[in-house]
C-alpha cells in the first residue's frame, strides 16, 4: 500500500514537472517569436535601402518556417492577433518600405537628370553673360542683337530657376513641406540627398545669376513684371522647406548659416528688383535731359518730381517762354509715354508707391501745365462757357417753339 501511494506521488511529480517545463517551454516560444516580430519591426524602420529590405524580407521567410509548427500555441497567445496575421502584416510593412526605396531611387534618377540639366544651363548662362559684356562695348549696330541676346538670357534664368523648384520638390517630400514628423532615419537621409544633390548651392547659384543679370541690363515695366512673379514664386516654393530644414540641420548638428543665408539671398533678389525698377525709371528721364534727384522708394520718387517742377516753375521768367515750354513738353512725354503707361502700375502692383504719392504726382504736373499755359487754361473756361451758354439758349429755343405749337394746335380745335 505504502509503495503505491509512494509511486503515485513520484508520477504526479513527474507530471507537475513535466506540465511546468511544456508551460515553460511554450512560454519561451511565444516570447522568441514576440522579440522576433520587434526585431524585424526595427529593422523595417532603419531601413535605408533596397538590399536591407531584400534582408528582412529572408528574416520574415526564417520567422514563418521557424514557428510555422507553433501556429497554434501563438494563435492562443497573440490574441487577438494571430500567427499568420503579424507575419502578413511584417511582409506589408515591409513591401510598403520597399516602395519609398524603389521611389527613392526614381527621384534619384530624375534629380540626377535636372542636376545635368542645370551645368548646362550654367554653362549656357556663362557664354551668354560673356557676350553680353562684349557686345554693350561694341557700337550701336549690335543693339538688335544685344535684345535678343538679353531675352534669350532672361529665358534660360527662368527655365533654371523652374528647374531648382522641381529639384526641391522631388528631393524634399509633400510631408516634409508641411511640416509632417520623420524618423531620425528619414532625416539623416533627407540631409544626405539635400547634401549630394547640392541642392542650396543650386539654390543660391540661381539667386545669384538673377541678381547679376539685373547689375547687368536695363530692364522695362513688362520684364521686372516677369523677373517679379518668378522671383516671388521661387520664394514662396523656398518658404515652405526652409524653416523645416534649418530644424534638421540643427538637429543633425549642420552648419544653420548655410540654410538661413538663402533667406537673406531672396530678400536681396527682391530688393534687387525694385533698386532696377528705380534705375530705369531715373534712366528714362535721364535720356530726355531731365536730371531729377536721386530715389530708390515711393517717398523719395514724389519728392524728386516735386522738386524738380518746383525749380522748373521757379524759374520760368529767367529760362525763357520757349525753354520752359521745352522743359514741360520733355517732361510731360516721359511722364505719359513711360510712367503712367508702364511704371506706374508696376509701382502700385508692387506696393512701392501708394495711391495718395501718385495723386500728388499728378497735381503737381497739372499745375506746371497751368503755369506754362495760362491762356489755354482761360480759354478751356471761356470754351466751356460758351458751349453751357448755347445750350442753355438752344433748350429756351425749343421750349418756345413747342409751346408755339401748342398753342397753335389749342387755336385750331376752336376753329
Amino acid at each position: 500500500m505504502k509503495n503505491n501511494i509512494s509511486l503515485m506521488f513520484v508520477m504526479l511529480f513527474l507530471f507537475l514537472g513535466i506540465q511546468t517545463l511544456q508551460a515553460q517551454s511554450d512560454y519561451k516560444i511565444v516570447q522568441d517569436f514576440r522579440e522576433n516580430v520587434q526585431k524585424i519591426q526595427q529593422s523595417i524602420k532603419n531601413a535605408d535601402s533596397s538590399g536591407a529590405i531584400n534582408q528582412i524580407n529572408e528574416s520574415i521567410d526564417k520567422l514563418e518556417n521557424d514557428f510555422a509548427s507553433h501556429r497554434n500555441l501563438l494563435d492562443k497567445s497573440l490574441y487577438p492577433e494571430s500567427f499568420d496575421g503579424t507575419i502578413n502584416l511584417l511582409k506589408n510593412t515591409t513591401e510598403a518600405r520597399e516602395q519609398v526605396f524603389v521611389q527613392v531611387e526614381e527621384l534619384h534618377t530624375i534629380v540626377t537628370n535636372l542636376n545635368t540639366e542645370i551645368d548646362t544651363l550654367n554653362q549656357q548662362n556663362a557664354d551668354l553673360e560673356a557676350k553680353l559684356v562684349m557686345l554693350e562695348n561694341e557700337n550701336k549696330e549690335n543693339v538688335e542683337r544685344l535684345e535678343k541676346l538679353i531675352a534669350q538670357l532672361r529665358t534660360d534664368l527662368q527655365r533654371r530657376d523652374q528647374i531648382v523648384m522641381n529639384m526641391i520638390d522631388n528631393i524634399l517630400p509633400s510631408s516634409f513641406q508641411e511640416g509632417g514628423e520623420m524618423s531620425t532615419i528619414e532625416k539623416q537621409n533627407l540631409l544626405s540627398k539635400t547634401v549630394k544633390e547640392k541642392l542650396l548651392p543650386h539654390i543660391r547659384k540661381a539667386i545669384t545669376d538673377n541678381i547679376r543679370f539685373l547689375e547687368a541690363t536695363k530692364l522695362y515695366a513688362g520684364d521686372l513684371s516677369k523677373i517679379k512673379a518668378q522671383q516671388e514664386k521661387f520664394m514662396q516654393v523656398w518658404k515652405n522647406v526652409g524653416p523645416q530644414l534649418s530644424k534638421v540641420y540643427a538637429e543633425k548638428g549642420r552648419n544653420v548659416k548655410n540654410v538661413t543665408d538663402i533667406d537673406q539671398d531672396f530678400a536681396l533678389w527682391d530688393a534687387k528688383i525694385n533698386n532696377e525698377a528705380w534705375e530705369s525709371i531715373n534712366s528714362d528721364f535721364a535720356e530726355n535731359n531731365i536730371d531729377l534727384q536721386p530715389f530708390s522708394n515711393g517717398v523719395e520718387f514724389t519728392a524728386s518730381i516735386t522738386s524738380y517742377i518746383d525749380d522748373a516753375i521757379k524759374n520760368k521768367d529767367e529760362a525763357g517762354k520757349t525753354k520752359s515750354e521745352s522743359l514741360y513738353k520733355d517732361f510731360n512725354t516721359v511722364w505719359d509715354d513711360k510712367i503712367t503707361a508702364s511704371w506706374l502700375p508696376f509701382l502700385a502692383d508692387n506696393k512701392m508707391i501708394t495711391r495718395d504719392q501718385k495723386i500728388t504726382m499728378e497735381a503737381k504736373i497739372s499745375s506746371w501745365e497751368d503755369v506754362i499755359y495760362p491762356e489755354s487754361f482761360n480759354w478751356m473756361y471761356i470754351v466751356a462757357g460758351v458751349l453751357l451758354l448755347a445750350i442753355i439758349v438752344l433748350f429756351f429755343e425749343l421750349l418756345s417753339s413747342r409751346k408755339k405749337v401748342k398753342n397753335y394746335n389749342v387755336q385750331g380745335q376752336h376753329l
